[in-house]
């Protein structure tokens, strides 16, 4: 962070490179108030708020609102292990009991969590990526979940609330498209792109799933 004289003023780390870092860029609220770093929030009060947790990769960071932000982790911890053909390597090791509890939070920006839940959408190649789009005719977050076979919800109105929908169980597409009708593409790690039609009056979704 520089002055306008050239000056720095904070330095900070921001997110890693070439494997493991966080879907997340350095972002200001939209009021200019709060700045993201990917490894920190920084608040106007000048407060920090770490977003690192132990035994925990940052899976994703990005701001929902002034007001809220969208955190996911991937627990799992890194061992040295010994390799059949001599020296050392690193394995990740997850606990089986991790991998079924709230790895999802909505939080304010005092870091209180509002929602939490579980997403297991994420993949992680040579960083996470968190597929994702915004809708703002509905002022929702819809974030795709290829392993639960799911779509998550979160409005930025209601954001204490967020929805998962199993796409099993939306009303399938059928063309035309209705006027109202948002189209939406996302891709999990298949690579195959599913199509969201929302209706920006009333919010329903219809679906399709495309090669």
């Amino acid at each position: 962070m520089l002055g306008l004289d050239g000056r720095i003023q904070k330095l900070t780390e921001g997110n890693w490179a070439g494997g493991n870092e966080a879907d997340c860029g350095v972002a200001q609220a939209v009021n200019g108030a709060t700045i993201l770093t990917c490894q920190e929030l920084i608040l106007p009060n000048g407060r920090r708020m770490n977003l690192q947790k132990k035994n925990a990769e940052l899976v994703a960071a990005f701001f929902l609102s002034d007001s809220t932000l969208f955190v996911a982790y991937d627990y799992v911890t890194h061992q040295l292990v010994k390799l059949e053909e001599g020296g050392q390597g690193i394995e990740e090791v997850r606990e089986p009991r991790l991998q079924r509890t709230a790895n999802a939070q909505v939080l304010d920006l005092t870091g209180k969590p509002l929602a939490a839940f579980r997403y297991d959408g994420f993949s992680n190649e040579l960083g996470y990526l968190v597929p994702r789009r915004y809708v703002w005719q509905t002022s929702t977050y819809y974030l795709l979940d290829e392993a639960r076979n799911s779509v998550h919800l979160i409005s930025q109105q209601h954001p204490e609330n967020p929805q998962e929908l199993k796409l099993s169980q939306l009303e399938k597409f059928q063309a035309p498209r209705r006027p109202l009708e948002r189209a939406i593409k996302l891709y999990g790690s298949s690579g195959q792109a599913h199509l969201l039609y929302v209706d920006t009056r009333t919010g329903r979704i219809r679906y399709q799933l495309s090669s």
